[in-house]
């Protein structure tokens, strides 16, 4: 469970440039005004998904899924992957790329 620990820094830097980020885009590029309500739902958002795949690591470290691939790592590098994917996201857009995120197997 100690190396699962160690993996918590690297959720909340992810979390936190997650939400740095989401504040830059949606202040300075499409100018909307700072809104404390906003800005705390989305903290307590993100806590809240922290929490659950903390939570979801620790059940995982108790009962035994590895014959399914699943073990308490896996659940907090999914959790990371996660915000780095939304930071990355947050990124293109600050810096004005352009996504296609639509599916071309249509």
């Amino acid at each position: 469970m100690i190396n699962i620990l160690t993996l918590l820094p690297v959720l909340a830097c992810a979390i936190g440039m997650n939400i740095a980020l989401g504040m830059y885009y949606n202040i300075g590029i499409k100018k909307f005004s700072f809104n404390v309500h906003i800005f705390l739902t989305g903290i307590l958002k993100a806590f809240i998904i922290a929490g659950s795949f903390m939570g979801l690591a620790y059940c995982f470290y108790y009962i035994d899924f590895r014959t399914f691939g699943v073990t308490p790592k896996f659940i907090l590098n999914s959790a990371i992957t996660l915000y780095v994917g939304k930071v990355l996201v947050s990124l293109g857009k600050i810096l004005g790329l352009e996504l296609n995120l639509e599916r071309t197997d249509k």
